[in-house]
């Protein structure tokens, strides 16, 4: 393969600074520098991922090691070290990052300075889960039998409680994820062949995060999974190679997203630009067609914004000028009512290329962002639009609603913005907010009408 001196020549010239605001009690950590050889590559944005991919990879061995070696039990059998690497990369954030030149002839390194969060090392630690007072049913069977047919089955229980996501997978690898595993308050009926009791057992987050993302097991459970997938052809986990085959982007920057930066979930990096205020200057809209008839749409969204209109969310989208969404974003607007940041959620719609709400451009609620990410829904019920978000995906709370008539062509999907700094020359308005990595766990639509219809093309 012929050598790309242009591209060796922009890279080691060239500083790529991503800055992070660092919270209280984090670790952070300087990696030595980190060495590839520029042949082979196709372009600068595939050197610059290889590199940077590498460097968390070592960051990861230096902040998460003595975690890794204290707590994790399933390594080099269910889930091998690199698979762990790879999914423990999102929990690596750069303050710095610099690409300089190697020692050997075509070699470009890359030196980061990184940190992790108090949540973030809670992922590689012991973590306690309960299955209270439940009761397993095992006929014909001892005793002896009935009671570890029972611990394994409650263990796969209070797993899937854990992650719903775990629902399916082969049992015997479930059971390796357990550690600790307690029974108390047992009873058993041997005439029914009832088994209770209450189970206490340990886990490590970032196991059953890169068990998920790995496992290639089959079961009929899971094949039930994908078959009820198959009726709704709206769905994505993000745990794939590719996304759904029914999404398109909209203004599309193709070197701004992946499925690969961290596993399991879409990345997409949130550059300037917005379509608000008739502001044309937005990239990577995920959209699908919507389904006929009342929806709702549901994600759960990891963003850390530090200036005006940072955002990601969801979207119900017509054009520019006609749309509602729900997202989770920093806006100034809550600072100047005394709340302690710009951190929140809005929910906002315009109309006609004019915002729908009288008096304010969206219904704004201060909420503190953390590591954990936030859920968000946007629930259609005719011409009413309602958002609702929760930190668990389970309480919701109601964030308030929105009326607005039909659109002739919606679409529905994700969104993440860096926002303007003006909006007096659209259709390109002007930004200054840095780039910031917006994560997206999955992406649901459910609809009572769901599995009558096909989607529209």
């Amino acid at each position: 393969m012929k050598f790309n001196w242009t591209l060796i020549f922009i890279l080691l010239i060239s500083l790529f600074p991503s800055r992070v605001m660092a919270a209280d009690g984090v670790i952070k950590v300087e990696t030595p520098p980190y060495c590839l050889y520029a042949f082979g590559y196709k372009d600068l944005t595939e050197l610059e991922h290889a590199l940077l991919i590498g460097a968390k990879k070592a960051a990861i061995d230096q902040i998460f090691g003595e975690f890794l070696m204290a707590s994790t039990a399933v390594k080099n059998s269910v889930i091998t070290d690199d698979q762990i690497h790879l999914s423990s990369i999102g929990y690596i954030h750069l303050e710095n990052q610099q690409y300089i030149k190697g020692d050997e002839f075509a070699q470009v390194c890359i030196n980061i300075q990184a940190y992790v969060t108090d949540k973030d090392k809670e992922k590689f630690a012991l973590e306690r889960i309960e299955k209270k007072n439940d009761c397993i049913l095992g006929e014909n069977l001892t005793t002896k039998q009935l009671k570890a047919y029972a611990k394994d089955e409650l263990i796969v229980r209070a797993l899937i409680d854990y992650n719903p996501k775990l629902k399916g997978k082969d049992k015997d690898n479930l059971l390796k994820l357990m550690q600790k595993v307690d029974l108390s308050g047992s009873s058993i009926d041997p005439d029914s062949g009832k088994f209770c009791a209450t189970l206490v057992g340990y886990i490590v987050p970032v196991e059953i995060e890169a068990f998920l993302v790995t496992d290639t097991s089959t079961s009929s459970a899971e094949e039930s999974s994908t078959e009820e997938a198959a009726k709704n052809p709206y769905n994505d986990e993000f745990d794939g190679p590719v996304l759904n085959k029914n999404c398109t982007w909209l203004h599309e920057d193709s070197s701004r997203w992946s499925l690969k930066t961290v596993p399991g979930k879409l990345q997409i990096i949130a550059t300037g630009g917005d379509f608000a205020w008739q502001c044309t200057n937005f990239q990577n809209l995920l959209l699908q067609p919507a389904p006929s008839g009342d929806y709702e749409l549901e994600t759960r969204v990891f963003i850390r914004p530090t200036q005006n209109y940072q955002q990601g969310g969801l979207i119900i989208w017509n054009d520019p000028d006609n749309w509602v969404k729900v997202d989770v974003e920093w806006n100034n607007a809550l600072m100047n009512s005394g709340n302690p940041s710009g951190e929140g959620i809005a929910l906002v719609a315009e109309q006609n290329a004019k915002f729908v709400l009288e008096g304010s451009n969206s219904l704004l609620r201060y909420r503190k962002l953390n590591s954990d990410g936030l859920f968000l829904k946007i629930s259609k019920n005719g011409d009413l639009y309602e958002g609702s978000y929760s930190p668990d995906g389970k309480t919701w709370t109601r964030l308030g609603s929105i009326s607005v008539p039909a659109f002739a062509n919606p679409q529905v999907g994700i969104i993440a913005l860096g926002g303007v700094t003006s909006i007096n020359n659209p259709p390109n308005c002007p930004y200054n907010a840095p780039d910031i990595p917006v994560d997206f766990d999955y992406f649901h639509v459910t609809s009572p009408d769901l599995d009558k219809k096909e989607i529209k093309n």
